[in-house]
């Protein structure tokens, strides 16, 4: 039972994916879903993107914290998109005996 719902939210995971890949989002507004936080409590409880009003796209990332007084509330982080690992710079990335101009 457990293996069919995690293939189902995987499937609905691909068929939001799929969604998003041809919804172009306005300038100017958020959108925020629930993340899956895969038993990393560190992890947020939303994420989304943002354009901003010149176009620039970020990521968004929520999480529920509660003040000293107990009210609950939702803090966050806006920040430019996540592009992979590494530094860029083509296929030789690293300096070795590959690189030998001859």
């Amino acid at each position: 039972m457990r293996q069919d719902e995690f293939h189902q939210q995987q499937l609905e995971q691909q068929q939001q994916e799929t969604k998003m890949s041809t919804y172009e989002q306005k300038a100017g507004t958020i959108s925020i879903f629930t993340a899956d936080k895969e038993g990393n409590e560190k992890r947020p409880d939303f994420t989304g993107n943002m354009v901003t009003e010149g176009g620039e796209k970020l990521q968004v990332s929520l999480w529920w914290s509660e003040s000293q007084k107990g009210t609950k509330y939702l803090s966050g982080k806006v920040q430019a998109p996540y592009q992979g690992g590494g530094s860029g710079g083509g296929s030789h990335s690293s300096g070795g005996a590959t690189d030998v101009p001859f």
